[in-house]
C-alpha cells in the first residue's frame, strides 16, 4: 500500500486578505451586539447629579 502524500497549498495574499476581513467582522459584529445590549438595558439616570440622589456623600 502506497501512502500519499498531500501537497500543501500555499498561503497566498489572496487568502491572508479573506481571513483578516472575516477575523475583524466577526469581532466588529460582536462588539456592535454587546453595545446594542448596553444601551438598550441601561436606563439612564434621572438626575443632574449623583449628589443630588444621595445627600450623605456631599458633606
Amino acid at each position: 500500500m502506497t501512502a500519499s502524500n498531500p501537497v500543501a497549498r500555499p498561503i497566498t495574499g489572496r487568502f491572508v486578505l479573506i481571513t483578516m476581513l472575516a477575523f475583524f467582522s466577526v469581532v466588529i459584529c460582536a462588539n456592535l451586539i454587546m453595545m446594542r445590549f448596553a444601551i438598550t438595558t441601561l436606563p439612564g439616570t434621572e438626575v443632574d447629579s449623583g449628589l443630588q440622589r444621595e445627600p450623605r456623600l456631599s458633606a
